[in-house]
C-alpha cells in the first residue's frame, strides 16, 4: 500500500507539472512575438529548452540509480527551482531572458523528470512497469492538455501566466516530495534478469530508438501543422481534428505497448511500436491524411514507456532513461530543423523526404530490434519482481 500511495502521489505531480508545461510553453512564444522576436525566437526558445533538457538527461539517469526515496528527493528540487524560475522569468528583459530562461528550465527539466522515470518503474512493479508508465506518459499529456485549455480561458497575459504555471509547478514539486516521503521504509524490488545479449545492446537500441521517435514527434509538431495548412489544405479544423485523433491513439497504443512490454520484454515491444510508426510515417509522406498522421504520432509516442522503463536492464536503468531521455531531446531538436531546411530547399516534396529518411530509420531499428529477439539475445533485460516492495526491518 505504501508503495501504491507513493506512486499515485509522484503521477499527481506529473498531471500537474504537464498543466505548467501547457501553461508556460506557449506563455513564452506569445511574449516572444508581443516584443517582436516573432517565430524565429520562439523556435529558438524550443530548441534552447530541448537541449538544456537533453543535456541534463543523463546526468539525472545516473543520479536516479542511488535509492528510490533519495531518487524522488533528487527530482522534487529541481522541479521547485523551476517554479522559482518561472515566477522570475517577467522580470527577466528582452531576448536574452527569454533564452535564457528556456534553456535553464529545460536543464532543470532534464534533471527532474529521468529521475521520476526510474522512481515509477520501481514503485510499479507489483502492477507492472510497462502499463504505469504507459498511465505516467498519458497523464502528462492530459496535463498539457488541461493547461491548454486554461491558456484558453483564463485570458491572462504572458506573465500573468507564467506566475500561475510557477504555482502550479509548485504544487508539482510537493507532491513528487509526498511520494519520496510515502516511499519511505521501502525496498527496491527483486528484479530477475532473462539471459541472453549485453546490457549495453539494450541501451543503444532504446537510445537510437528514442532519437528516430523524438525526430519524428519534432516533425509532427509546429513544422507538420504549418505544412498541413499551407500544402495540404487541412485548415484548423482538419488539423484538429488530427490531433485530436492522436491524442485517443496515443493513449491507447502506449497502454498497449506498456502492457506488452510487461509481458515480453523490451524487444518485441518496441520492434511493433517502431515498425507500425515506420508504415504510418512512410503512409503520411506518400498520401497525407489525418489518419496516418494521427498513427505515426501515437506509434511514435508509444516508444516512450518502452525506452523510459528502467525495469528493461538489469542494474543500468538510470542509465538507459538518462540516454533515452537525452536522444529524444535530440531527435525533437534536430527532426524539425532538417524538416524545414529539406522543405525550403525542395517545397512539398523535401518535407515528403524527411518523412521518408525518418519511415526508414524507424523500419531498420525495427529489424534490429526483431532480430535482437528472434535469436533469444535479450540478456540484460530484466523484469520488476511481481511482489510489491517489502518495508524494512
Amino acid at each position: 500500500m505504501k508503495a501504491l500511495a507513493a506512486l499515485a502521489a509522484v503521477l499527481a505531480g506529473v498531471f500537474l507539472a504537464g498543466v505548467a508545461y501547457g501553461l508556460a510553453r506557449p506563455a513564452l512564444a506569445v511574449e516572444a512575438v508581443n516584443i517582436g522576436g516573432g517565430a524565429g525566437l520562439a523556435a529558438l526558445l524550443t530548441a534552447g529548452f530541448m537541449l538544456g533538457r537533453g543535456a541534463a538527461s543523463v546526468a539525472s539517469g545516473l543520479l536516479s540509480e542511488a535509492p528510490g526515496r533519495r531518487r524522488l528527493l533528487l527530482s522534487a528540487g529541481p522541479l521547485m527551482l523551476s517554479s522559482l524560475l518561472l515566477a522570475a522569468a517577467p522580470a527577466l528583459p528582452g531576448p536574452q531572458g527569454l533564452v535564457v530562461v528556456a534553456a535553464l528550465w529545460g536543464v532543470l527539466s532534464g534533471l527532474a523528470w529521468p529521475s521520476v522515470q526510474v522512481s515509477v518503474a520501481a514503485l510499479a512493479s507489483g502492477v507492472g512497469s510497462g502499463k504505469i508508465l504507459a498511465v505516467y506518459f498519458a497523464l502528462g499529456g492530459l496535463g498539457v492538455g488541461a493547461g491548454g485549455k486554461l491558456l484558453a480561458e483564463l485570458s491572462l497575459q504572458p506573465g500573468e501566466l507564467l506566475l500561475a504555471a510557477a504555482a502550479v509547478l509548485a504544487a508539482a514539486s510537493v507532491m513528487v516530495a509526498v511520494g519520496a516521503a510515502a516511499s519511505r521504509g521501502l525496498k527496491p524490488a527483486s528484479r530477475a534478469a532473462r539471459s541472453g545479449a549485453g546490457v549495453g545492446s539494450i541501451i543503444a537500441l532504446a537510445a537510437l530508438a528514442s532519437l528516430a521517435a523524438g525526430a519524428l514527434i519534432g516533425v509532427l509538431g509546429e513544422f507538420y501543422y504549418a505544412y498541413s495548412i499551407e500544402q495540404l489544405g487541412w485548415g484548423v479544423e482538419g488539423l484538429g481534428n488530427a490531433i485530436a485523433l492522436a491524442g485517443v491513439l496515443e493513449v491507447a497504443a502506449g497502454l498497449a505497448a506498456g502492457a506488452l512490454m510487461d509481458r515480453l520484454g523490451l524487444p518485441p515491444a518496441l520492434t511493433l511500436a517502431l515498425a507500425s510508426g515506420a508504415a504510418s510515417t512512410a503512409l503520411l509522406a506518400l498520401a497525407p491524411e489525418p489518419l496516418w498522421y494521427a498513427a505515426a504520432s501515437a506509434s511514435a509516442r508509444a516508444t516512450m514507456p518502452l525506452t523510459r522503463n528502467a525495469a528493461a536492464v538489469e542494474r543500468r536503468g538510470g542509465l538507459l532513461v538518462g540516454l533515452s531521455n537525452a536522444s529524444s531531446n535530440l531527435g525533437m531538436t534536430l527532426g524539425p530543423l532538417a524538416a524545414a531546411a529539406a522543405y525550403e530547399a525542395l517545397g512539398p516534396s523535401g518535407a515528403e523526404t524527411a518523412l521518408l529518411v525518418i519511415a526508414a530509420m524507424l523500419a531498420l531499428l525495427a529489424s534490429a530490434s526483431l532480430v535482437l529477439y528472434l535469436r533469444g539475445s535479450e540478456g540484460g533485460i530484466v523484469i520488476l519482481s511481481s511482489r510489491s516492495p517489502r518495508r524494512s526491518p
